[in-house]
């Protein structure tokens, strides 16, 4: 799925977002039991502009596996588009309750409350966007250290 995820990902970026979905639905047909393509399926109508094809996507692969926080995170994504921040919220929270890592539901959920006129909880959202994105980095660069040191150990030793 890697090879396809890179190849449709290069698509999308070229604008040749049709082409991704006949690649997808080539390669793996219409029916899939398989929750990354079903999200990277519901990406592509989505950004096609079929949003009930990708909601149905989104759906299916959620179905498949109820923790998944790409497909939590693509609902939200529609629900936000359709001017449903109420829906888009509880979509990302569910996501995040899963992963609280996650960058995409934190950043959206600033714009679901907004949308929704919760200023304070706006901010808020914004500041704990802010918090996990700087501890990510903090976390790569630690791992980073950490190979090096493994590294240096190795050939020392």
């Amino acid at each position: 799925m890697w090879g396809m995820e890179g190849r449709v990902r290069d698509l999308v970026r070229d604008g040749k977002v049709h082409e991704a979905i006949g690649l997808l639905e080539r390669s793996f047909g219409s029916t899939s039991h398989d929750s990354k393509h079903l999200n990277l399926l519901g990406m592509c109508y989505a950004m096609a502009g079929d949003l009930d094809k990708a909601d149905g996507l989104f759906a299916s692969s959620l179905r498949l596996r109820p923790e998944n926080t790409a497909a939590l995170t693509g609902l939200g994504n529609l629900a936000l588009l359709r001017g449903e921040p109420d829906r888009a919220r509880e979509f990302y929270l569910r996501a995040l309750r899963e992963n609280t890592l996650l960058l995409e539901p934190r950043h959206n959920l600033v714009i679901a409350y907004q949308d929704m006129g919760h200023f304070e909880k706006c901010i808020s959202a914004y500041q704990d966007f802010c918090v996990v994105q700087a501890l990510r980095k903090w976390a790569r660069f630690l791992a980073l250290i950490a190979v090096g040191l493994l590294l240096t150990y190795a050939f020392v030793r």
